[in-house]
């Protein structure tokens, strides 16, 4: 994988709660980054908080396709 600076939710989730907005935002990120994937047939098995990666410009990127159906 390639080095991303910033922070995993699970991370961000340990230094406080996180503003309703904000995980909508995240969960819609996801959301389209998942259907991406999806669209290539592939299926990522391991979505959980230490595999979504947050930047400080709010960039969010799902990491860890180690386990994946295709």
């Amino acid at each position: 994988m390639a080095y991303m600076a910033g922070e995993t939710v699970k991370e961000k989730i340990k230094n406080g709660s996180i503003p309703l907005e904000e995980v909508l935002a995240i969960a819609l990120k996801v959301a389209e980054a998942l259907q991406e994937a999806q669209d290539h047939q592939v299926i990522h098995r391991d979505i959980k908080s230490e595999n979504i990666m947050m930047t400080s410009k709010g960039q969010v990127e799902v990491r860890d396709f180690g386990l994946t159906n295709l």
